[in-house]
């Protein structure tokens, strides 16, 4: 599981030091307490810290991966991380969104899109090269940006997982789970799936009994989504 944290990192800068992060998360109490309410589930007083608030409506999005805290599979960084990952985001001097994109793609921090945007507006090499006078476009990605994408469900220690990839890029998402997912439970998350990263044209996956209900059948074809009848993710 850390190959992910440091693949992750490394999609933001090959330098970005994964383990001074730790270092930094297990010195950060507001991280810290963040790290033991996801291990207790926000339960008792925990739930009430301020910091912890900002992460009560996503917290059945948070794991733990070694000693950083994931949603999804973005890294949380730590506050006291903050400023230098900002600061390898910002090293190619690429713009407002540009540099967004890039933040998006692995780490996830309260106030990453201010953050970003403040960091942009007072430095002076940006603004040298993004005069104010030339608004950079803000670019969305379509339908058509993801066409086919493949899922699976697969259990590892003692919890269930359902992954979701884009057949071109690889990048995929991940959701966890403490029983066996119902088709329910996958229409909840194939939602928050579509509405993060597009509408798929073409789904993959195995014949489990969840994709193949009634009820799941029925979200595709709501979506606009095909499923081939032998389609199965491992070997597609």
């Amino acid at each position: 599981m850390g190959k992910i944290v440091s693949d992750l990192a490394h999609n933001i800068s090959g330098d970005l030091n994964v383990e001074n992060m730790c270092t930094l998360a297990w010195k950060d109490n507001d991280y810290l307490a963040l790290h033991w309410a996801v291990l207790g589930g926000f339960e008792g007083e925990l739930a009430q810290h301020t910091y912890l608030c900002l992460f009560t409506k996503m917290r059945e999005e948070l794991m733990i991966n070694g000693d950083l805290v994931l949603r999804n599979c973005w890294i949380v960084i730590p506050p006291t991380a903050v400023k230098g990952v900002l600061r390898h985001l910002h090293s190619l001097h690429q713009g407002t969104e540009k540099t967004k994109r890039l933040a998006r793609q692995t780490v996830f921090w309260p106030g990453l899109t201010n953050d970003i945007a403040t960091t942009i507006q007072t430095c002076t090499k940006c603004q040298y090269y993004w005069p104010s006078a030339i608004a950079e476009p803000l670019v969305q990605d379509t339908v058509s940006t993801i066409e086919k994408v493949t899922s699976d469900l697969f259990m590892f220690g003692s919890h269930h997982y359902l992954v979701y990839a884009d057949r071109y890029s690889g990048y995929p998402l991940l959701s966890r789970f403490s029983s066996s997912p119902s088709s329910s439970d996958l229409i909840k998350e194939f939602r928050f799936y579509f509405s993060l990263m597009g509408t798929p044209n073409i789904l993959r996956s195995d014949n489990g009994p969840q994709y193949r209900s009634s009820l799941f059948l029925d979200l595709l074809r709501d979506w606009g989504v095909q499923r081939p009848c032998r389609g199965h993710s491992e070997n597609y």
